[in-house]
């Protein structure tokens, strides 16, 4: 661009470019206020806070294994267990877990097999699919049987997924107690889980049995 022409200044050009050089100098300038009041927006949001890590309260609990019929289940510290036979031709095994010294009391004969369900936490019970029935059917079976006994009503069932297994819930009472037992299945086996009938509803005992039951799992 010819700034002098023959000697002489040339002003024309001159004020183009001072005019250009306002116009973008002001751009850049309302561009850097924008910018800035962006900064100071952004710095004004709340501080997102990652959420707290979920404390799982069985990760210490001891683990009680049973490769011979392929399960695991946890169970809290101050608890033990006692493995007996089934009562029937069709159980294989009754495992039960409680306190230490209701399962010392049991096993030393001082509690009558009357009387230990009451302070049992957790009861499960493996029974013989003798006729590889799926879980639903093998269920109503045992419905009907249940059904035959005096003072059961309101039998209920449904569908659980516990732990990633399906299961069946079934819930009746019996006189006035309440019984709540769940079912699961695998490899010509029914896995039976049922809690003390007389544990507070939402008391520390009946949260161990629901605790307990969420750990429970098959062995790949």
């Amino acid at each position: 661009m010819p700034f002098f022409i023959q000697g002489k200044t040339n002003w024309k050009y001159i004020l183009i470019v001072v005019i250009l050089a306002v116009i973008v100098g002001g751009g850049i300038s309302s561009y850097m206020r924008y910018f800035n009041k962006e900064i100071i927006s952004i710095s004004q949001f709340p501080e997102i806070k990652r959420p707290k890590k979920v404390e799982d309260e069985t990760a210490n609990w001891k683990t009680y294994r049973n490769e011979e019929y392929g399960f695991e289940i946890k169970y809290p510290e101050g608890f033990s267990f006692l493995e007996m036979e089934g009562k029937v031709a069709d159980q294989y095994l009754i495992i039960i877990f409680s306190e230490k010294d209701v399962i010392e009391s049991i096993k030393q004969g001082l509690m009558s097999s009357s009387l230990y369900a009451h302070g049992v936490i957790t009861r499960i019970t493996l029974y013989k699919n003798e006729g590889n029935l799926v879980l639903s059917d093998w269920v109503e079976e045992m419905e009907k049987k249940i059904q035959k006994q005096e003072f059961v009503k309101n039998f209920q069932k449904e569908e659980v997924i516990i732990n990633n297994n399906k299961g069946i819930k079934c819930f009746y009472t019996e006189s006035t107690t309440p019984k709540i037992i769940y079912y699961f299945s695998k490899g010509g086996i029914i896995y039976e889980f049922s809690k003390d009938s007389d544990m507070e509803e939402g008391g520390k005992l009946d949260k161990i049995f629901y605790q307990m039951l969420s750990t429970f799992k098959f062995l790949e």
